[in-house]
């Protein structure tokens, strides 16, 4: 935990090998400190990154919890929009994804400014994923765009 802190204070870079180990085997504290330093833009969690933790990841039961846990704190439309743009490769993956798209409808009325462009770019992606969303998921997701 300190050592983050230091990296951070030092507007130092967490490689991928570190964030996998710091999800992993970091405690609520840890995952508090990522989430929010993602959220902040003092450590980046784009397609790549996103990709790189969930192949490396997705097969450890304990760690699937624990990712899922770290994806439910970033932001609304931006953990939607991570995960459409996912790419699973094998069944694990898959199945992790198929989580983390399960998380996000559970939460899908919850309030999020969204704008009309970011709106339009969401639905293209979620278009691009119809066929391989269940499709109660497809729904949520499509009503919760169009609502807010």
């Amino acid at each position: 935990m300190h050592c983050l802190r230091g990296i951070l204070k030092a507007n130092g870079e967490v490689s991928d090998q570190e964030l996998v180990q710091l999800i992993t085997s970091g405690g609520t504290r840890v995952l508090s400190l990522l989430t929010g330093s993602v959220r902040r833009g003092a450590i980046r969690f784009g397609l790549d990154r996103a990709t790189y933790v969930m192949q490396s990841l997705a097969g450890v039961p304990a760690a699937r919890k624990t990712l899922r846990h770290f994806f439910r704190e970033l932001g609304h439309w931006d953990r939607l929009s991570l995960i459409l743009r996912l790419q699973p490769d094998d069944a694990d993956q898959y199945l992790l994804w198929h989580d983390l798209a399960a998380d996000w409808v559970k939460v899908s009325d919850s309030y999020a400014p969204l704008g009309p462009t970011r709106r339009s770019e969401l639905l293209a992606l979620l278009e691009s994923r119809k066929t391989e969303v269940n499709i109660e998921y497809l729904r949520a997701i499509d009503g919760a765009l169009r609502r807010h």
